[in-house]
């Protein structure tokens, strides 16, 4: 078998040692762009599969067609530069989406993304992985990487003494990396079995790293130029936002206090137009009031549904969190809303509400309990928080379904003309 020819960079390095000590399982890598985590990934998935026969290796990233177009071709360029040749030394079934390699190791291409017709990611389920590779891992779902991640451990690991690891490449993100990797290595307090390797353009030897530097220097936000050069985290300046992380990250919990039960909950549904590919979202966010009187964000359901599959989404979510009521949006599809929840489920309290006035308009009494300490979230909101902060609502920017949902799930709760409605 040929043999690899890898130089890495002193981050590279240390994330490699990472990559293959005995106690280490999940690896976050990168900060910015163009700190080489593509070839650190591509590198360490080719190492593996020629030094350990017969081994299976996940590589994953939200959307196929977009892993296909970017971390693929890097992979194929790690091949050509070790001289691991198609046909002689690996095949590409583009079918199955596997590579397979003469000594019997593969590598399995993984679309990560959510799908409402597998919400539990059921499909992740025949694989049986060494280890596994999620680049751009920000774009997936948390719930993903960890259905993922136990699928690892499962191919020859004990035969050849491999701990299943988890390699993660990033950009700067408020999402589900920020608390896994860069807010524990912020604060000096790493979580069991976790490391973070911040890496920026600076730390890539390659000679193309000074012209990106420089265009992204020269055309780029500030906002940009933070994220993608500095590898800054905490840096916000969507113009226009309404909710900033500093607002969302004080009120993160595990779970609902002991102490409080719920008075109300409601389902709250901004329903999309169309199901197709490229359509919006339908959103669908579950809020409830507690009896401390506090607002408890409990799930975001928010996906590319067909009516008929969101009325049963929406069906099944009212009796899992025994919900008072469904709160929907009708502007787009009027009557026809209520007769797909009916047609699910008969006994569901619906109401319909119309937007009279903007979604800015509609979204800043809700923001305001945000800057108050009104509301709490539940773990699982990572691509909700992210559309909050990174919505321009002041711009004109067209809302997030999810963000529309949320507003007429709290707007109901706390916000509506009843005197019991009060949130201190």
């Amino acid at each position: 078998m040929p043999n690899v020819r890898f130089t890495p960079s002193k981050k590279q390095f240390d994330a490699y040692g990472y990559l293959t000590d005995d106690e280490t399982e999940f690896i976050g890598y990168g900060g910015s762009a163009f700190s080489g985590k593509s070839y650190l990934l591509c590198y360490w998935l080719t190492i593996m599969c020629l030094a350990y026969p017969d081994t299976g290796w996940g590589l994953g990233r939200r959307e196929l067609t977009n892993l296909k177009k970017t971390t693929l071709l890097t992979l194929f360029k790690v091949f050509a530069e070790s001289d691991i040749k198609s046909e002689r030394d690996y095949t590409y079934n583009q079918q199955l989406n596997i590579i397979t390699f003469t000594n019997g190791s593969q590598i399995f291409l993984i679309d990560t993304a959510y799908k409402p017709s597998d919400p539990l990611y059921a499909r992740f389920g025949g694989f049986e992985l060494t280890g596994c590779a999620v680049d751009e891992s920000a774009e997936t779902a948390y719930s993903a990487i960890e259905i993922l991640y136990t699928r690892c451990g499962r191919r020859r690991n004990h035969e050849y003494g491999i701990r299943r690891k988890m390699l993660e490449t990033f950009n700067p993100d408020k999402g589900h990396v920020y608390k896994r990797y860069y807010r524990p290595h912020r604060d000096g307090i790493p979580k069991p079995r976790h490391i973070f390797i911040p890496a920026l353009p600076a730390d890539n030897p390659s000679p193309e790293v000074p012209d990106y530097i420089a265009g992204i220097l020269a055309t780029a936000s500030k906002a940009t130029i933070q994220r993608l050069i500095n590898g800054n985290f905490e840096y916000d300046d969507v113009k226009g936002a309404l909710w900033r992380w500093e607002m969302l990250e004080p009120i993160q919990i595990a779970g609902i206090p002991k102490h409080v039960t719920l008075r109300r909950t409601v389902i709250a549904v901004d329903p999309a137009v169309s199901s197709k590919e490229d359509s919006d979202e339908t959103g669908i966010v579950v809020v409830g009031l507690g009896s401390d009187n506090l607002i408890y964000v409990l799930e975001d359901a928010t996906g590319i549904y067909t009516p008929l599959n969101w009325a049963s989404k929406v069906s099944f979510l009212y009796d899992k969190y025994q919900a008072d009521r469904v709160v929907a949006e009708v502007n787009n599809g009027g009557d026809l809303v209520e007769v797909n929840v009916r047609q699910v489920n008969k006994t569901i309290s619906y109401k319909a509400v119309h937007a009279t006035k903007g979604k800015y308009t509609r979204a800043e009494p809700v923001a305001a309990l945000y800057e108050q300490a009104r509301v709490r979230h539940l773990p699982g909101l990572d691509a909700l928080e992210s559309q909050q902060t990174g919505w321009s609502a002041g711009e004109g920017q067209k809302s997030p379904n999810n963000i529309d949902a949320l507003v007429w799930g709290i707007t109901e709760l706390a916000l509506a003309p009843t005197k019991e409605r009060k949130v201190y």
